[in-house]
């Protein structure tokens, strides 16, 4: 087996299909996992991509050889395998065959423990590469595979945390991306009196009508014109596995997931006041000021669905989200969960006679870029370079460190940080005012290039 040691990320594995992750690689993971989980059942499901089945048969053959029983979900989303493993007892981890939001030659596995606690490179992914690499696997008595169908046992969990009769009588756009949601969502939408306007939901890998990633404009053109048309209350959009999601407004703009975060704060703080809520460094002020209004604990923490899930058990927090369109739920075993977070947002939308622009207004109250990507050679040089340089122009800033580099000042804020899944860095910079946040953007983007 020739491992590429790139593949292991700080979340996840992600690499192209068969260059860098292929069957030889997904046998030995699969071998390597049990061996140190010491795992005994084992979830393992399976996105859209036309390298997944080909990468399930590998893996399964990995985890039965080393003595696993497989629990074979087939083609599902990111939550409904969280769901599978957090809701059933005497299943030990999962294995979610995907590349998330990245394009059609990617591939890649997100994993997970009993609890669907994350696994991550700061607790177990490294040790597995190890592994891996070693081949050093015990002897072990051949597992099996035993083939379930957990949608509507979740469909049922969502209606106890939600009163599906409240949300009534909207018209809403949805877009899978070709994705493997379709299924889910049809089945959920079911139990709504709602007009459903489905795009792409036909699962096809090659992904022929934009990349599964709806942070990209690009990918939202499509919905965006569906909901002016029809004349829709809302549009939403998912990623390929479905463990992130993007609101579009009725008069077809995007809405950004961390004004979502702040929407949706009230409703958890009104339910359980003084709890933590978690949200990554990119957010906008606005997250922290809303959790503070409504008497919560914010919590600031690094990007990546590992390290929002760790910091929100550590915390207890009841609510978290992130910049990317992923919303964690204390009541769906801490995981991300775009099903609960589109079915909260339509029942809070319906409770109101305000549109979802009306009712967005408010939180728009600072200016924003879209995260920016760069490609830098030398990040570590580039990033010593913005410190030094807004260190010496002003010298009361507030510096962080907890993820690439932050710089907070009272007129304006970034964040600059290597990705965790591409070659570059992000950027993601807030002002009071439009003006104010050009001009630094472009002065940022001066001293980055």
């Amino acid at each position: 087996m020739l491992l590429d040691p790139t593949i292991f990320k700080a979340y996840d594995v992600r690499g192209i299909y068969p260059s860098s992750l292929n069957e030889d690689v997904a046998y030995h993971f699969g071998r390597a996992f049990v061996t140190f989980l010491k795992a005994k059942t084992v979830v393992v499901g399976y996105d859209a991509r036309l390298s997944s089945p080909k990468l399930k048969k590998a893996l399964e053959r990995g985890l039965c050889e080393q003595g696993a029983k497989v629990i074979d979900i087939g083609l599902c989303t990111s939550p409904l395998l969280n769901f599978t493993v957090a809701s059933h007892s005497e299943y030990n981890s999962g294995i979610m065959i995907t590349a998330s939001h990245n394009p059609a030659s990617y591939n890649g596995f997100k994993t997970c423990r009993s609890d669907a606690s994350a696994i991550g490179s700061e607790n177990g992914l490294l040790e597995i590469k190890e592994i891996m690499v070693k081949q050093n696997y015990p002897l072990s008595s051949p597992g099996h595979t035993e083939k379930i169908n957990p949608l509507p046992f979740y469909i049922d969990y969502l209606k106890g945390l939600i009163d599906f009769a409240q949300i009534r009588d909207l018209k809403v756009v949805v877009d899978v991306s070709n994705g493997s949601a379709g299924q889910q969502v049809q089945e959920i939408f079911k139990e709504l009196d709602c007009t459903i306007i489905p795009l792409n939901f036909k699962p096809d890998g090659r992904f022929p009508h934009h990349e599964p990633d709806p942070l990209k404009e690009e990918n939202l053109t499509q919905i965006k014109e569906k909901v002016k048309k029809e004349k829709a209350d809302l549009g939403i959009i998912l990623d390929g596995d479905a463990d992130r999601v993007r609101f579009i407004d009725e008069k077809g703009n995007a809405v950004p997931a961390d004004l979502i975060t702040a929407f949706l704060i009230k409703r958890f703080l009104k339910q359980e006041k003084k709890s933590a809520v978690v949200y990554d460094l990119r957010s906008s002020l606005v997250v922290k000021e809303e959790i503070e209004k409504y008497n919560g604990r914010p919590v600031i923490c690094r990007v990546g669905h590992t390290f929002i899930k760790q910091k929100m058990r550590e915390t207890k927090a009841i609510f978290g989200g992130e910049v990317s369109g992923h919303y964690y739920f204390r009541d769906l075993f801490y995981t991300d969960n775009a099903d609960y977070a589109y079915l909260i947002l339509m029942s809070l939308l319906k409770q109101t006679k305000e549109s979802f622009s009306g009712i967005m207004r408010p939180y728009r109250r600072y200016f924003q870029t879209e995260e920016l990507n760069f490609e830098v050679e030398d990040q570590k040089s580039v990033l010593e370079n913005i410190e030094n340089y807004y260190a010496q122009k002003y010298p009361d800033l507030k510096i962080s460190q907890l993820d690439g580099l932050s710089i907070y000042l009272p007129e304006f804020w970034f964040n600059v940080r290597p990705s965790n899944t591409e070659p570059v860095l992000r950027v993601k910079l807030e002002a009071s005012t439009d003006k104010l946040r050009e001009e630094k953007t472009k002065e940022l983007i001066s001293l980055i290039k």
